[in-house]
């Protein structure tokens, strides 16, 4: 069994996203296990902090500047 299809029979809730990145990158680049799981969680850490950003991002408050006199 390869390495990616051991990956998927872990259960760790990984997103559709995440693993559609990881079999592109195992069948792309990827020689050793070690590079293929840093590329993993490359992918996955980039994901969260952007997902992460736009979380913690202010509201917008343009809507407080308008002159209702």
């Amino acid at each position: 069994m390869t390495f990616n299809k051991q990956l998927r029979h872990i259960n760790l809730a990984l997103p559709e996203e995440l693993l559609a990145i990881i079999d592109e990158e195992a069948k792309a680049h990827c020689s050793y296990c070690s590079e293929y799981i840093r590329k993993v969680l490359r992918a996955a850490v980039r994901d969260r902090e952007k997902f992460m950003e736009h979380k913690n991002s202010p509201p917008p408050t343009k809507w407080l500047d308008t002159d209702d006199s």
